[in-house]
């Protein structure tokens, strides 16, 4: 069965939301897709986010 919203607008308020969050501007976050029920997002690697053994650190991976 398909996910219908009750707001036909969803993506419009999600991706103003979305743009709203400066940290995921900080993180270099992106919305790749956007669909009922579904939002893919895409951070490419940096250095300067990763723990002691060179991946990207647990706390970065959870904040999206």
């Amino acid at each position: 069965m398909e996910f219908v919203p009750k707001d036909p607008n969803f993506a419009a308020r999600v991706r103003a939301s979305f743009a709203r969050q400066q940290v995921m501007q900080t993180l270099g976050v992106e919305m790749v897709g956007l669909h009922a029920g579904l939002i893919e997002l895409t951070m490419l690697f940096a250095s300067n986010f990763t723990q002691q053994h060179a991946f990207i650190h647990a706390g970065i991976i959870a904040t999206p």
